[in-house]
């Protein structure tokens, strides 16, 4: 994001004098972060199965297809706090850092309890929360015979990238300068 917005890096502002749209920068960049993410992932996998022989249970396209989504949320979360203009890059980086790690606190990542107790006490944070989303999706793979829990947590994971997808695009709409 700061290489596509003028005001945050010498680079970006060479790159707004060519005739290329902002958009036309931008979805090359989060097409190749989404593939190399999603590359990694499967390497990853790949490597969890093959050579510590950790069983993924009988739903591997359905873990790989949640994995490949996390990433992509993933990304949006990044690109939308990349677009918020008047943070610092290292702002930026510790607001994504901080956030991340306090969805997996909620989630239950760090002691199981507490996930027990913010679903207790307020069930709302767990829809709210993308990571606890993404966790729960991975368990409802693992534990639950019908997929209902599973396709409600991919449901709101979908609605959270196109909700980030929308604050980008529609943040990188507005965004003209008068001087460079």
């Amino acid at each position: 994001m700061n290489d596509i917005q003028s005001n945050q890096s010498e680079v970006a502002k060479r790159t707004a004098m060519s005739e290329v749209s902002k958009f036309r920068r931008f979805f090359p960049s989060i097409c190749a972060a989404i593939v190399i993410q999603v590359g990694i992932s499967l390497i990853l996998i790949a490597f969890l199965m093959l050579i510590l022989k950790i069983d993924m249970g009988e739903h591997l396209l359905f873990v790989i297809l949640t994995t490949v989504l996390g990433n992509i949320v993933g990304i949006a979360f990044g690109a939308c706090i990349g677009c918020m203009n008047r943070l610092k890059t290292n702002a930026k980086i510790g607001l994504g850092m901080g956030l991340t790690m306090f969805g997996c606190f909620l989630a239950g990542m760090m002691n199981a309890e507490v996930k027990y107790e913010v679903q207790k006490n307020f069930p709302l944070a767990g829809k709210l929360n993308p990571v606890n989303l993404l966790t729960d999706a991975y368990y409802s793979l693992y534990y639950y015979d019908t997929f209902d829990r599973y396709i409600e947590n991919i449901f709101f994971l979908i609605l959270w990238c196109l909700g980030m997808s929308a604050v980008v695009f529609w943040t990188l709409r507005r965004m003209e300068y008068d001087s460079l």
